[in-house]
Parts: C-alpha cells; sequence; structure tokens
C-alpha cells in the first residue's frame, strides 16, 4: 500500500496521483509507482498502475506527473543516472 502520495494531477476527467512510497516488499520498497484513474459517468474508478519495469529501491517513481492528451509521463528522483 501507499503511503505518501507525492505529486497529483487532474486533467479533465483524468487524475494520476503518484506515489514515492509505494513499494515492491522487501526487494524494492519505495521503488513507487503512479496510479491512474478515470472519472465516467461521474464515477472515479482506477484504470492502471503504473510501476517502472526495473524498479529498484528507492527510484521514487511518481515523484512527478504530467498528462498531455492520451499520454502520462512519470517521473522518479532515484531512477535516471544512477549507478546501481
Amino acid at each position: 500500500s501507499s503511503d505518501v502520495c507525492s505529486s497529483d494531477l487532474i486533467t479533465g476527467d483524468t487524475v494520476v496521483v503518484g506515489a514515492t512510497q509505494e513499494g515492491r516488499g522487501v526487494t524494492a520498497p519505495c521503488s513507487g509507482a503512479a496510479y491512474v484513474f478515470v472519472r465516467s459517468s461521474g464515477n472515479w474508478r482506477q484504470q492502471a498502475i503504473l510501476k517502472m519495469a526495473d524498479s529498484k529501491p528507492e527510484d521514487e517513481c511518481g515523484l512527478s506527473v504530467a498528462i498531455s492528451g492520451d499520454t502520462v509521463v512519470v517521473g522518479g528522483a532515484g531512477e535516471a543516472g544512477r549507478d546501481r
């Protein structure tokens, strides 16, 4: 389960919520995720959970989120360029 929502973005009928503390058990704590919700007929439903394919501890996926049309971009502070 997620402990912290670091970012969220609402555009029309779509909400993206970043959760940097979301983890994959002991193998990748704080790897993070972004949750996508869509509103239809006044009701919100979860459409997707976005995680990095190569999640590692402290990736913090979901630290930043953006939407452009049908495209969602999710950033993680610990992913890019960090040598592991």
